[in-house]
């Protein structure tokens, strides 16, 4: 038995994200960038393309509270 078999690890944040007002997308992108203080700029990057999967404005609003080019980014993937 596969469990990952018709699941879709990303979908339900996106769509959780999609729900949200831009004020609680910005304060979400916010809690991120504090929660990652101190991460390696290597392991933010992976974490980003996670987002990005999820929705790209989630990935893309992330990289930008943290101050890193989403592209390079996607790069790590």
């Amino acid at each position: 038995y596969n469990h990952r078999d018709r699941n879709d690890d990303y979908r339900q944040p996106g769509d959780l994200l999609r729900l949200m007002t831009a004020d609680q997308k910005q304060q979400l992108f916010q809690n991120i960038k504090a929660a990652m203080d101190g991460v390696p700029v290597e392991i933010i990057k992976r974490q980003l393309v996670h987002f990005y999967k999820a929705d790209p404005e989630y990935g893309n609003g992330v990289a930008a509270a943290v101050g890193i080019d989403m592209d390079l980014a996607s790069a790590a993937e």
